[in-house]
């Protein structure tokens, strides 16, 4: 039988983005991490890119949006283009609960990046 954790990877899997990595504690303890995706590039706003995402942990998932800071200007390199990454989380959630809801998650996600963001 598939583990909760495989469950909730199975739900994101199928319309979101894949990577998989790791995160190194101030310890330095490596923690593995899955993370499920969508690139957002606002219309309006042509030094800033924006994911909202899905981190999956050995026991909790992490709902986030993430926001690339970028430099502008035809000099600048397209591999050093993003200077800045921030990641906002808005929820963190054992994986049963997001299992229950996903849906709800998943909307607050979008609203609150139109909200604070305004892509």
């Amino acid at each position: 039988m598939n583990s909760i954790r495989d469950k909730v990877i199975e739900c994101l899997s199928k319309e979101w983005e894949q990577e998989n990595d790791t995160w190194e504690s101030p310890e330095g303890k490596l923690i593995p991490y899955i993370r499920f995706f969508k690139f957002i590039m606002p219309d309006n706003d042509d030094f800033n890119r924006y994911n909202i995402a899905f981190t999956i942990w050995s026991k909790n998932v992490s709902v986030e949006i993430i926001e690339s800071c970028g430099e502008c200007g035809p000099e600048i390199d397209s591999d050093e283009r993003w200077a800045m990454i921030r990641i906002f989380r808005i929820a963190k959630v054992p994986h049963a609960e997001f299992l229950e809801r996903s849906d709800e998650l998943i909307q607050l996600a979008y609203r609150k990046l139109y909200e604070n963001f305004n892509p």
